[in-house]
């Protein structure tokens, strides 16, 4: 005849029948899988501003609006009149590149592929004269 196993159930264990029993694996989730952790990620914003040669270049701020008014106030506290907004990007990486007379921006994963983008693109028009003058990243942010 066999013996119950209620009477010998460990910590954390129940009867699978008159005879069986094993850990409960209900509060772990399906098939004794716990459920996975939702990983929540925050964007990261960043500006390109300018005015005749000064900028304001900020990143890593929560949002676009944020990332555009701290640019304008880096360019105007650095001197800049009519501080106009060249680029504004989330989650990836800029460079700005120049050669003496105009400036422009490139967007890449990478800001070293951003600046070599920008310097292709530079020579593809000719010029010679051309420089990295900034090359950063807003990349999101993990929440735990």
């Amino acid at each position: 005849m066999a013996q119950s196993c209620s009477s010998r159930l460990p910590p954390g264990w129940i009867p699978y029948s008159a005879s069986d029993c094993g850990p409960d694996n209900r509060q772990q989730g399906t098939n004794g899988v716990q459920p996975q952790r939702q990983i929540r990620w925050a964007s990261r914003w960043g500006a390109v501003v300018s005015s005749q040669g000064v900028f304001g270049i900020v990143s890593d701020m929560p949002d676009k609006d944020s990332a555009i008014s701290a640019a304008q106030r880096e360019c105007q506290a650095r001197g800049g009149v009519n501080c106009s907004v060249n680029n504004v990007y989330a989650n990836t990486c800029v460079a700005v590149m120049a050669n003496g007379q105009i400036i422009w921006t490139e967007n890449a994963g990478t800001s070293e592929e951003a600046g070599r983008m920008g310097m292709k693109n530079c020579a593809s028009k000719g010029s010679a004269k051309c420089w990295v003058y900034y090359a950063g990243c807003s990349l999101p942010q993990r929440l735990e």
